[in-house]
C-alpha cells in the first residue's frame, strides 16, 4: 500500500481578525439593545405613573357622579284665584321662575294678570286648576 502524504492544515491568518470583528459587532449590538431596554423601561415607568394619575382622577370623577344631588324638599305651591277659578302652582314648580329675562317669584306672578294669562292660557304644567 502506498503511503498517503500528510498535508499540514494551515491556519487561516484571517481567523483571529474575523473573530475579533464579530465579537465587536456583537458587543455593539448588545450595547444598543441595553440602551434600548433602558429607554423602554423609562417609558414604561412614565406610562405607569400617568396611568396611576388617570386612575386617581377617574375615582374622583366617579365619586362626584355617584353622589346624589341634594334636593330641596318640595314646598306646596301658592294658591290663587284667576277670573273666578282657583289655581295653584304645582308642588314641583320652582319658587322663582325666569320669565322675560327676569326672576319672578310665585307670589309676584299671582299678582301679574298678564303673566298668569300666559301661563294658564298656555296650559303650563307649573299651574294646576283646583
Amino acid at each position: 500500500m502506498a503511503k498517503e502524504k500528510e498535508t499540514p492544515v494551515m491556519a487561516n491568518d484571517n481567523s483571529p481578525n474575523i473573530d475579533n470583528e464579530r465579537e465587536q459587532a456583537l458587543d455593539a449590538r448588545e450595547e444598543f439593545l441595553n440602551e434600548y431596554e433602558s429607554r423602554l423601561t423609562e417609558r414604561e415607568l412614565r406610562l405607569t405613573e400617568r396611568e396611576s394619575q388617570l386612575d386617581e382622577r377617574e375615582e374622583a370623577l366617579t365619586a362626584q357622579v355617584t353622589e346624589e344631588p341634594k334636593r330641596e324638599p318640595l314646598q306646596k305651591g301658592i294658591q290663587f284665584e284667576f277670573r273666578g277659578n282657583q289655581y295653584q302652582f304645582a308642588d314641583d314648580a320652582p319658587q322663582v321662575l325666569l320669565i322675560g329675562g327676569e326672576n319672578i317669584s310665585q307670589e309676584e306672578i299671582t299678582k301679574d294678570e298678564e303673566i298668569l294669562l300666559q301661563l294658564i292660557g298656555g296650559r303650563s304644567p307649573l299651574i294646576v286648576k283646583l
